[in-house]
């Protein structure tokens, strides 16, 4: 037999043995196995913020966004009422939480603060699950006055910002909402509820001074994922910066009312 005929004859054999079947292929396609168990997986999640008619200017804006991404994926959206504690607003965070972990049936809650929105609306904050953590939060770098012993330096150090929250419902985060409250020191500290999640969690610096004492409660780290900063990123003009590129949800913490509004009318539409 000739190398022509040996040529014709093999690309014959391999063309037969070896052809690819679409149909077969798309029946074993990778990405609808992973599409299959990802669905069978799916959370309950619900979208909750709050706030009272002194911040309705801005929190009616944010809270579209809010409700925008729970259609888009599925989750439920409440904009809860103001309940009164006698303590500063920003505390009804936590009992609203613990509420929402008694009284539902929902798996995780995902809190974020009136003054936050989503500027993009194609990740799933689900995937950010897992399902070993109970807490997820964001932490950023952050500028501290004592400064450095350095010329041209800045010294930054990591704080957590509890503006945007992820809570599993389950016996640990109840009990562990349930300590945050009772942290009453805390009460009219210029950062409330946080302050009281940065002691509990082991993240102390920022509140006694001591810049070692920042290391984190192993019993908390355990159960505690902390998120990409696109999931809580603040715009700032100071040379830290926190605002990343195309974020998930822009936090405008730190602002005056008046700036907040006008970020608003600049940049939601």
């Amino acid at each position: 037999m000739g190398r022509f005929k040996i040529r014709i004859f093999l690309k014959k054999f391999f063309d037969t043995k070896f052809r690819i079947n679409s149909k077969d292929q798309s029946s074993h396609n990778d990405y609808k196995v992973e599409k299959r168990k990802y669905d069978q997986k799916k959370y309950k999640i619900k979208l909750v913020t709050s706030y009272d008619k002194n911040f309705e200017e801005i929190g009616n804006k944010t809270s579209e966004t809010l409700k925008n991404y729970a259609d888009k994926f599925n989750y439920t959206f409440e904009k809860i009422n103001q309940v009164n504690f006698e303590r500063p607003y920003a505390w009804n965070k936590i009992q609203i939480l613990l509420n929402e972990m008694k009284n539902s049936n929902f798996d995780y809650i995902l809190w974020v603060d009136a003054d936050a929105y989503f500027n993009r609306y194609d990740i799933d904050i689900a995937d950010e699950i897992d399902e070993n953590k109970h807490i997820y939060l964001v932490k950023h770098y952050c500028e501290v006055h004592k400064g450095s012993y350095y010329d041209n330096t800045k010294l930054a150090i990591l704080r957590i910002n509890t503006g945007v929250l992820l809570m599993k419902c389950c016996l640990h985060n109840e009990k562990f909402l349930k300590e945050v409250w009772r942290k009453e020191e805390y009460i009219n500290h210029d950062w409330w509820e946080q302050a009281a999640i940065m002691d509990i969690l082991g993240f102390k610096s920022e509140l006694n001074g001591n810049l070692n004492d920042n290391k984190g409660d192993s019993f908390y780290l355990e159960n505690l994922k902390f998120l990409s900063n696109k999931w809580n990123s603040i715009p700032s003009n100071y040379d830290l910066s926190m605002e990343k590129q195309n974020p998930c949800i822009i936090h405008l913490a730190g602002m005056t009312k008046e700036n907040r509004v006008n970020y608003l009318k600049r940049n939601l539409k």
